[in-house]
């Protein structure tokens, strides 16, 4: 992802001079008055005095608000932040707050500006530049920022003025003003001179204009503090541009979109000005503000361009994968898709009884697991995306007795990121490269009986699952995988409002890293999606994933499966109704993936020995799910689902029955009569299948 272009060490070197030239050696103190500090000595004589690093690039950021921060930090902003980007304390507040010394470096965790304030466009400004950065580099934030201040607050001479003719009424700003020794300007100075001793000054960063809004003179301004900050840092403007920020735009409910305007003329008054869109940046109802999504890009905008000033490649966009537009699917090269696959998990259970392999044998599970798709594509099997589970069974704690896939009490982050790495990662590297397949990944379990709600520990659960994987490094914006946020069953106490707020707060986690699709599980076992009729997920490439087996929504079905209630008196007709009322309804809007369905005649499905004796389970019971979880026939179910698919034409469906069942499907001689059976019989689902993913594929 880093294609670092042969002139960065160029580049490199034409900013190394934003670092002071000639300025002696003095650090800092407290008060931010510079201080003797005595040459090293090893002995010998003196020593030259180490130079600041040329690996560590710092950026000046000042302005009002939208620079301080004005949407909450959520939890996937808190996440993830990498280790070399810092954050200068400043305020007064902080130094108290973090219980360090003024114009020191912090982890960069937000928020920057004050420990108060919000999440800031410089957050994934930092974030951005170093993943474009050569490896080694780090990242400095050094920020005063005020909300409500006009330029003014941060010019050289005009800021005591300022100061000076705050209104009683307006008080608070005065307060904010006093953070930085009431003296705005002086505080960015000697901040900045403090980091000059740490690294290279690079670039500076300007969000600010509403409290200016539409005033003509305000590009002068800007360029008089530009040019104050070049002279007393000892730095030249080719070598430190100056990157603005548009305010909030008319589309997006801005009040102050008129300065838009103003600022458009800056790169005439100042030549290293740039202009940064804010186009698309969602704002709050205030129309002043952007929401924490319109930080995240015009921030990572900030970074594109400051990136290109240095001479380092950058895509015109991460994510170039599947995608959706309206309520379509469409794949890379722009096509509308709907894809036709299979599933896989990764356990030894789940893996013909652990009669493969089992002990944690990775080895033993990426050669069953690839020999079973390399035996399905071999066999003529036109398999489009790959259902990867990444169950539990490597992730939880070995030896944790649990009561079920949905008990998360064993779950072991270091487990789940080692196996990530050894067994998930893989095997969706193996269908990608070899086969083309999309692959969309299912976190470890189930959500369970119990009932969720916002906050709870599954919630907290997936925001974790998901923060780790969609921070991966192979996977974020891999343009072949997409999510499946969660399993059933799904029950919820809250009602649908915080139901679809429960699964936006995930997305809007897995959005702090990549735009990967997300496919959204409905209520009770992916059935019910009403509440997203209402309140859907909000964001890029959303769709909902979907189960449907025999006797769901009004499906006609032989055998009412103990798990599911399935009720017995199915038809078509009512088929077609009951997938309208509880489907249909997101249909409409957005793609639909079904992520589970099969089924089989109750003769196959029913586990007997030849003479009709039924097979029990281990604890007894009848199996009623021998070949396939639904029992049905092609002509009652299989066929009707295809048609209701067909009819909507935004349908991506599976088979779930087992991978081993499929990869016999062209050589069962040695199955059992059952297996064979169900194999050979078009009114089970693997016949009818085989052809029309073929028919599909032919398209």
């Amino acid at each position: 992802m880093k294609k670092i272009l042969l002139l960065f060490a160029a580049s490199v070197l034409m900013f190394a001079s934003c670092s002071k030239k000639d300025d002696p050696e003095n650090p800092i103190n407290e008060n931010g008055q510079e201080q003797n500090k005595p040459e090293e000595n090893t002995g010998g004589g003196t020593t030259k005095p180490t130079g600041p690093d040329e690996t560590f690039d710092i950026f000046l950021c000042f302005g009002q608000s939208n620079m301080e921060g004005n949407a909450a930090v959520e939890n996937g902003d808190k996440t993830n932040v990498p280790t070399g980007m810092k954050n200068m304390v400043v305020a007064k507040s902080d130094a108290a707050h973090y219980a360090m010394t003024r114009y020191t470096w912090r982890k960069a965790e937000p928020p920057l500006a004050r420990f108060t304030t919000g999440l800031t466009p410089a957050d994934y400004f930092g974030r951005k530049m170093l993943d474009y950065l050569p490896k080694g580099h780090k990242l400095g934030i050094v920020m005063v920022a005020i909300g409500g201040a006009a330029i003014e607050a941060f010019d050289k001479e005009a800021y005591k003025s300022y100061y000076d003719n705050i209104s009683d009424q307006d008080a608070w700003l005065r307060g904010y003003m006093d953070e930085y020794d009431g003296n705005p300007y002086q505080a960015l100075v000697t901040a900045a001179k403090a980091a000059q001793r740490s690294g290279v000054i690079r670039g500076i960063l300007l969000h600010q204009g509403e409290s200016n809004n539409g005033q003509a003179d305000w590009p002068e301004k800007v360029k008089k503090i530009y040019e104050d900050l070049l002279t007393d840092l000892n730095l030249t403007a080719d070598k430190c541009p100056l990157l603005v920020g548009e305010t909030l735009r008319e589309e997006e409910g801005g009040v102050c979109y008129g300065h838009n305007d103003v600022i458009a003329k800056l790169p005439d008054v100042i030549s290293t000005a740039h202009v940064i869109s804010s186009e698309g940046c969602k704002g709050k109802e205030d129309g002043l503000h952007f929401l924490a999504s319109g930080y995240r890009q015009i921030g990572r905008r900030y970074a594109e361009t400051m990136l290109k000033l240095m001479g380092i490649e950058v895509p015109e966009k991460d994510y170039n994968g599947y995608y959706v537009q309206g309520k379509y699917l469409y794949d890379k090269d722009g096509k509308q898709v709907n894809l036709h696959g299979f599933g896989q998990t990764y356990s030894p259970y789940f893996n013909e009884n652990g009669s493969k392999w089992n002990d944690y044998n990775v080895e033993g599970c990426l050669k069953y697991n690839q020999g079973l798709i390399k035996q399905i594509m071999n066999d003529g099997w036109k398999m489009t995306w790959l259902r990867l589970h990444m169950d539990p069974y490597w992730s939880n704690t070995p030896g944790e007795k649990t009561t079920g896939e949905e008990d998360i009490h064993a779950f072991d982050e270091s487990r789940f990121r080692k196996y990530l790495d050894e067994v998930f990662v893989p095997m969706a590297k193996f269908c990608i490269d070899n086969y083309k397949m999309a692959v969309v990944m299912r976190p470890p379990g189930v959500c369970g009986e119990k009932a969720l709600k916002i906050g709870d520990d599954y919630q907290k659960y997936l925001l974790k699952v998901w923060s780790i994987v969609s921070s991966h490094s192979y996977i974020k914006n891999n343009p072949d995988i997409m999510f499946e946020l969660a399993n059933e069953p799904v029950k919820f106490d809250g009602g649908d409002e915080n139901y679809s707020k429960y699964f936006q707060e995930v997305v809007d986690l897995i959005r702090v890293n990549c735009d990967n699709v997300c496919w959204v599980p409905g209520l009770l076992w992916q059935q019910d999606y009403k509440p997203f009729a209402k309140y859907p997920i909000q964001g890029i490439n959303i769709g909902y994933a979907v189960h449907c087996y025999p006797g769901w929504y009004g499906s006609p079905a032989q055998n009412s499966a103990e798990e599911f209630y399935t009720p017995l008196d199915g038809t078509v007709e009512k088929f077609k109704a009951g997938w309208e009322a509880s489907v249909g309804c997101v249909a409409s809007f957005a793609p639909i993936i079904v992520t589970e369905m099969d089924w089989a005649p109750l003769k196959w499905n029913h586990a007997e020995k030849e003479d009709g004796t039924p097979i029990l389970d281990w604890a007894g019971k009848e199996i009623y799910h021998n070949v396939a979880w639904g029992s049905c026939t092609t002509t009652g179910f299989g066929a009707p689902f295809k048609e209701i698919a067909d009819f909507y034409g935004n349908v991506s469906w599976m088979i779930f029955t087992s991978p081993h069942l499929i990869a016999k499907y062209k050589n069962h001689s040695g199955a059992d009569w059952q297996v064979k059976g169900f194999l050979e019989d078009p009114e089970g689902c693997v016949v009818p299948t085989y052809k029309w993913f073929n028919e599909y594929a032919e398209q």
